[in-house]
């Protein structure tokens, strides 16, 4: 979606596959309903105008806000970009279970001074700033320093190159 100039054909693809597609929601399609909306606009190298624009643009759309946050299936976890390191597939699902319709549609704000900067849906926050975005850049700078040869920080969570038992190896071997 959003990555080639068939994102309408490829959504219209993944939908007629029914339940042998097994699809989650994620942060390209949270840019298209926003756009669609009205919320956001179009970004210089969107491909959504063929979807915007078909006459079963309302069908797409609708499936698109069915799709779940997360899907387990057989001990297995479908998600779009991970789960935060201390979280377990079934603290996810209790945490997305507790959000109903009418959390995610609450307003979030952020106030300065008095004033208000930003309001923008609990959901919203959620998928975009919060899950999409943190899992996202992980996993930019995760490939980028493994690529040349550094250790990956634990800036957004435990890193398996940062392991305290192995550094307390290496320490004790050492001496």
């Amino acid at each position: 979606m959003n990555r080639g100039p068939q994102s309408l054909e490829c959504l219209r693809y993944v939908r007629s596959l029914g339940d042998s597609a097994i699809t989650v929601f994620g942060n390209h399609d949270f840019h298209l309903l926003c756009v669609a909306e009205g919320v956001e606009a179009t970004r210089k190298r969107d491909t959504l105008e063929g979807i915007l624009d078909a006459p079963d643009r309302d069908e797409l759309l609708d499936w698109l806000r069915a799709r779940p946050l997360i899907h387990v299936e057989d001990g297995w976890a479908l998600v779009h970009a991970g789960l935060l390191p201390q979280w377990s597939v079934a603290r996810a699902k209790e945490i997305l279970r507790t959000l109903d319709d009418a959390d995610l549609g609450k307003t979030w704000q952020v106030v300065k001074d008095g004033r208000e900067v930003m309001a923008i849906p609990v959901g919203a926050v959620l998928r975009s700033i919060m899950l999409n975005h943190w899992y996202h850049h992980r996993g930019q700078l995760s490939v980028y320093l493994r690529q040349v040869g550094a250790l990956v920080p634990s800036i957004y969570g435990p890193s398996a190159d940062e392991n305290p038992f192995a550094m307390a190896q290496q320490q004790a071997a050492a001496v």
